[in-house]
């Protein structure tokens, strides 16, 4: 019944992106962060503000960074009497952002961490479930205070708050963290530093720039040039490990998603040469006013220049994930991708497998295995396309 209880609350699993995103993630990646003042007096309570905002440009790495500290206090979880609820917000996910959905995720995980529930909850659950009704929002704050009382200290977790729409979630959200911070939670938020409604709201909160230590860079390029048979075979040959590396380092401009793109691009190199030529193309283009746009760019060439029915399935793939209005599962993406006119009937033969969609976008789309939605590698594609 516990179970049962639990779920009535928020039906929805919480931590699909967490686990797709742990396995992305290079081990001993953020370690920096937790070494920062900002950080330990957020944790130590030694700042004026409960709230501790991460901010950053995009691609910095800020949702990978979020992820490494939602794994911290799962590991301190361990040995404190702590609380941790997190969320991560996607743009295409509008819908499962507001307010209500927020409180009733947070209320899920914390009474995961309670053995038995409290009172106030069977209470309410009685009362509410066998007539049909759903708890109000007032009552989800209730019970969220109330479990807040049964942890030394609470963490709450919100990643990407730029990502919910201002006007339907943002306008409502802010005032919200705010009010759970005067609970005596800790939060932490990430978002772009530039939208103006966050940035006001932040303003006596403390604050922290997020962007990729250069040790975190190096350990991303050397696992990814290990992995690629015969990107470590050129770069043993030409003796220009340090060399790529500091090249890559520089051009990245502090994001890690032109990092991702940039190290895609110089494995698929044959020769020593045409590597170093590659890195003086990125060296030429990291002055770009926008400087994901050049490597949208390369990728949209290699797209384009594939063959013609590669070409068709990469086109088909960008433009329904640019048009829908929800996240797509691989399946679902797969039968729109297959519809052919004067067809009425489709089979498992006219599917498209997951290595080719991935291959044929050219690094601009990424599958949550374990979620199995597709989606673009970042939201910048997306104002890209």
């Amino acid at each position: 019944e516990r179970k049962s209880i639990i779920n009535w609350f928020y039906r929805e699993s919480f931590d699909i992106k967490h686990v797709d995103i742990i396995a992305m993630r290079q081990p001993g990646t953020g370690e920096w962060f937790f070494r920062r003042p900002e950080f330990q007096g957020w944790v130590q309570k030694n700042s004026n503000s409960p709230i501790l905002w991460g901010y950053g440009i995009p691609g910095a790495g800020k949702t990978f960074l979020c992820s490494v500290v939602i794994d911290h206090f799962q590991e301190r979880k361990r040995t404190a009497n702590y609380g941790l609820a997190y969320m991560y917000f996607d743009y295409r996910e509008q819908e499962q952002q507001g307010p209500y959905q927020v409180l009733a995720s947070l209320v899920k995980q914390l009474l995961f961490q309670l053995i038995p529930l409290p009172p106030p909850v069977d209470e309410l659950y009685k009362r509410l479930e066998p007539h049909g009704k759903r708890p109000s929002l007032d009552e989800l704050y209730s019970i969220l205070k109330v479990s807040f009382t049964e942890f030394d200290q609470v963490f709450l977790i919100f990643d990407a708050l730029d990502e919910c729409d201002q006007k339907r979630q943002r306008k409502a959200l802010l005032p919200l963290f705010h009010r759970l911070a005067q609970s005596g939670t800790h939060i932490f938020i990430t978002s772009r530093q530039h939208p103006e409604d966050i940035r006001d709201s932040m303003s006596a909160s403390a604050s922290i720039e997020l962007s990729p230590s250069i040790e975190d860079m190096r350990l991303f390029i050397e696992q990814r040039i290990e992995e690629n048979v015969r990107a470590r075979r050129i770069v043993k040959q030409g003796k220009c490990k340090d060399l790529i590396i500091n090249e890559l380092i520089q051009s990245a401009q502090g994001m890690f998603l032109l990092l991702h793109f940039h190290i895609e691009l110089i494995c698929e190199e044959t020769n020593v040469r045409l590597m170093c030529r590659a890195l003086q193309s990125l060296r030429d283009s990291s002055n770009e006013e926008r400087p994901l746009n050049p490597t949208y760019d390369r990728a949209m060439t290699i797209i384009k220049n594939q063959g013609k029915g590669s070409t068709a399935i990469a086109m088909k793939i960008l433009s329904w994930l640019v048009e829908a209005r929800r996240t797509l599962s691989v399946d679902e993406l797969r039968e729109a991708i297959a519809v052919e006119n004067n067809r009425y009937e489709l089979d498992e033969y006219d599917w498209t497998d997951k290595a080719t969609m991935l291959d044929v976008c050219a690094g601009l789309i990424m599958i949550d295995e374990k979620s199995n939605v597709i989606r673009f590698v970042h939201y910048t594609v997306q104002e890209y396309l």
